[in-house]
């Protein structure tokens, strides 16, 4: 009697302690989800403070990337176009990588010039 409740008393402690990972992994999970606004647009706006935009006519910026670091951190990878004014060719292509915390506040970025397609 002794060992079958001890093996009851086993077998729900490894329930509930399966039942906190998953609710982690849940909420992590979601965070990703969610975290298009405040963490995309803080990004975006540290890459618009560092590009000088007087000869585009057209900027793009492609989303190519959420990876959740943790709990509170995100990464965010975003790749930007800039299009010439007139005869609209391509001007540059960078690639930023951005981590925010859990408010979409800016943690770490970093951007640098793609290579030149026909290099």
């Amino acid at each position: 009697m002794i060992t079958r409740t001890k093996s009851i008393i086993s077998l729900t402690t490894l329930s509930l302690f399966g039942l906190a990972l998953a609710c982690d992994a849940s909420v992590a999970s979601d965070r990703e989800r969610r975290a298009a606004a405040d963490d995309i647009r803080a990004c975006v706006s540290e890459i618009n403070r560092n590009i000088d935009y007087s000869s585009a006519s057209r900027v793009e910026h492609w989303v190519v990337d959420l990876h959740q670091m943790s709990l509170a951190e995100l990464k965010v990878r975003i790749d930007t176009t800039v299009y010439e004014r007139g005869d609209g060719e391509i001007l540059k292509e960078l690639r930023s990588t951005c981590v925010t915390g859990a408010l979409g506040d800016l943690i770490r970025f970093r951007m640098k010039e793609a290579a030149p397609p026909d290099a």
